[in-house]
């Protein structure tokens, strides 16, 4: 294990490398200022294409919608830090919400529309074209992405987190001594199994354990950004916890039964964390999709 940029850690397991981008689930609540590596600016948004080239100016989608493992997911572009596209070619194209929530998979919208900075002219780019967008921050981040009281936080199968309620009064186990029924208050932790059919272990507040095959197939997730997710199956978690027993869980090291294709990028390199001052002769931008 080794630090990389960005706060991101790296994890070498065989020949893979692993890079996983942290926002620690202390810091939700706080302004992310970096991700990516890059320094997030408080004024305008920051696009960097594949090319080397860089813009600063305004994304105007006014959303982004991301397939992944578990559901369709409709982010308000204002609800997110920035995304990467470096992970295209292995469905591993992730979006970091302002709250610290991360989402992996495959970005559905194929342009995104840029007003450049100074010229004001407003372009559609391919999102081939794209490395990062980093969006700019606000000080009315902090406030929109505290965690809502009872939330809790899911680590999906793909690596994702993301923090939320779940919509269910319980937990139903079938255990080697019968049905047991769990109520959510009841429930500190749990873990499913995914090669096992759907077994869970559950860890109460009070200290107990059951563990057995969980009878609920789909669940509804509340997320805090705002979004419903339904018709989440039960094998595409992987633990779900109280947010403040996460904060431990973040800093242990993947194993290699945890790393798919899907999850595995390859290392970044070292890069400046301000981006260059825009050129003094302004782009000629034509409405023609760039």
């Amino acid at each position: 294990m080794r630090r990389g940029i960005g706060g991101s850690i790296l994890w070498r397991l065989g020949g893979l490398c692993l890079v996983l981008v942290l926002v620690p689930t202390s810091a939700r609540g706080a302004l992310i200022t970096s991700i990516f590596g890059k320094q997030r600016l408080s004024d305008q948004d920051v696009i960097y294409f594949t090319n080397g080239d860089v813009l600063r100016g305004e994304a105007t989608n006014r959303e982004i919608t991301l397939l992944t493992p578990y559901a369709r997911v409709a982010l308000p572009l204002r609800k997110c830090a920035g995304f990467s596209l470096e992970g295209s070619e292995t469905l591993g194209e992730k979006v970091v919400a302002i709250n610290g929530d991360s989402f992996s998979g495959i970005i559905e919208d194929r342009l995104i529309t840029f007003r450049i900075g100074g010229s004001g002219a407003e372009v559609p780019i391919r999102k081939e074209r794209i490395r990062l967008l980093l969006l700019r921050r606000s000080a009315l981040e902090t406030s929109a992405a505290a965690p809502q009281t009872g939330s809790r936080a899911f680590v999906m199968a793909n690596g994702d987190r993301v923090t939320g309620k779940l919509s269910a009064a319980g937990l139903a186990v079938l255990t080697e001594y019968g049905e047991v029924s769990v109520p959510l208050s009841e429930v500190e932790s749990f873990e499913v199994e995914r090669e096992s059919g759907g077994k869970v272990r559950v860890r109460k507040t009070v200290g107990e354990s059951v563990s057995g095959m969980l009878q609920t197939d789909e669940f509804a997730l509340s997320l805090d950004l705002g979004m419903r997710l339904d018709g989440v199956f039960k094998d595409r978690f992987l633990r779900v916890e109280s947010l403040g027993a996460s904060v431990a869980a973040e800093q242990q090291p993947p194993t290699a039964e945890s790393v798919e294709p899907g999850n595995v990028l390859s290392e970044l390199p070292e890069e400046a964390e301000e981006p260059p001052p825009p050129p003094s002769v302004e782009p000629t931008a034509t409405p023609s999709e760039t």
